[in-house]
């Protein structure tokens, strides 16, 4: 298992409880998870739902690990483009 933000990696479902890992929160309506002490302790606060939640300065500029597989490596597929002047 890997924090879905650095990438640290943990080897057991034990080592997570025990060393206090985040085991999901919400971006906006988004779930994600596990997350690493370090991580959370940054990026985390616990709303008045009890729910954790990323902090609204990270909403919507965290690209997650699990989320890094749709992302293409042909630069010929994934054009970015900002305008596009005629």
């Amino acid at each position: 298992m890997q924090c879905t933000i650095c990438g640290l990696e943990i080897n057991s479902i034990e080592e997570v409880f025990e060393d206090d890992w985040t085991i999901s929160f919400f971006d906006g309506g988004e779930e994600h998870g596990p997350l690493c002490p370090s991580c959370s302790e940054l990026l985390i606060y616990i709303g008045q739902d009890g729910e954790y939640n990323l902090k609204k300065e990270y909403r919507g500029k965290i690209v997650y690990n699990d989320q890094m597989g749709s992302i293409n490596d042909d630069p010929l597929t994934d054009v970015l483009l900002g305008f596009i002047l005629n």
